[in-house]
C-alpha cells in the first residue's frame, strides 16, 4: 500500500480514494423497521438506575416504553374516575343480531386479536421495573 504525501496534489488524492470505493462497495441501506423496534423497546434499565435519573421527560419517556404501566395507565385512570361508588358495581354490555338459526353465532376477528395480545412480548426487566414502580407507588 502507498502512503499519500503532502505534497501530492489533492486530485490524485481523491482518484485513490475513490478507486478504493469502487473495488469495495459498502451498502447504506437503513432498516427502518429496526430503527422503530429499537426506539419503542424498553431499554434495560433497572428501577433503582431509573430513580437516578434527574430528567423528568427521560423518566416519563421510560415508564410509557414499559407494556405493564402503559398498559395499566388505562386502568387506573378509569378507576379514579369511577370513585368508590363505580369500584362496587360494573356493568358490560354486549350486544349483536340475532342468529338466522337461534343455534350459534358467527363472530370476526377473535383471531387477529388474540394473535395482536399474545404476539406482544414481556420481558422479565419490564416486569422487575414494574414490580419495583408500582411497589414505590404505593409508598407515596
Amino acid at each position: 500500500m502507498r502512503r499519500l504525501s503532502l505534497q501530492q496534489d489533492s486530485s490524485n488524492f481523491f482518484k485513490n480514494i475513490s478507486n478504493f470505493y469502487l473495488i469495495t462497495p459498502i451498502p447504506m441501506t437503513f432498516n427502518t423497521t429496526a430503527y422503530r423496534d429499537q426506539i419503542k423497546q424498553f431499554p434495560d434499565i433497572t428501577f433503582e438506575e431509573y430513580q437516578t435519573i434527574t430528567d423528568l421527560e427521560v423518566r416519563k419517556d421510560i415508564a410509557k416504553k414499559n407494556k405493564i404501566i402503559q398498559t395499566d395507565a388505562y386502568n387506573r385512570t378509569m378507576n379514579f374516575l369511577k370513585g368508590e361508588k363505580g369500584r362496587k358495581q360494573e356493568t358490560f354490555t354486549l350486544s349483536f343480531r340475532r342468529s338466522p338459526n337461534k343455534q350459534y353465532v358467527v363472530v370476526d376477528g377473535i383471531r387477529s386479536a388474540l394473535k395482536d395480545i399474545l404476539g406482544i412480548k414481556i420481558t422479565q426487566a419490564e416486569l422487575d421495573f414494574a414490580k419495583a414502580f408500582y411497589a414505590e407507588q404505593k409508598t407515596k
